[in-house]
């Protein structure tokens, strides 16, 4: 005689899920929003490193990987500017590479030293002088 298996359901619905590993460690939350705030799945590594994948409802979207100070972020906003965006193990700002808030819709490459700009592609306003 076979045994009754019960069915599995087809779908499940929840604002939220989280996974825990055999420790009862959150490996794995995924988060749909309350509709104000983004929706993410985020992946716990060790050592406080993470990966986290948001969507904001405005349309941003980000990819960012995290340690415990230093983080690597790729994200898109609505009007469809890219960029990437390091930062070291200070937390210092790093590296832009692409769009940002800068100029939206320009690309540049810009390189920081402790969080003080050293290098960059982007154009300067030039001051201006006024003769007398």
């Amino acid at each position: 005689m076979k045994a009754k298996r019960s069915k599995k359901p087809d779908c499940i619905t929840a604002r939220s899920i989280e996974l825990v590993d055999v420790k009862g460690k959150t490996r794995i939350f995924l988060d749909a929003g309350d509709g104000n705030g983004f929706a993410c799945i985020c992946l716990f590594g060790e050592n406080g490193r993470s990966i986290q994948l948001s969507c904001q409802p405005g349309g941003s979207m980000a990819i960012a990987i995290h340690d415990k100070h230093s983080e690597a972020t790729f994200g898109m906003s609505a009007q469809g500017d890219a960029g990437i965006d390091i930062r070291d193990r200070k937390g210092f700002l790093g590296t832009l590479l692409g769009s940002n808030n800068f100029t939206p819709g320009e690309h540049h490459l810009s390189v920081f030293q402790d969080g003080q700009l050293a290098w960059t592609t982007r154009k300067r306003k030039k001051k201006r002088t006024t003769e007398k």
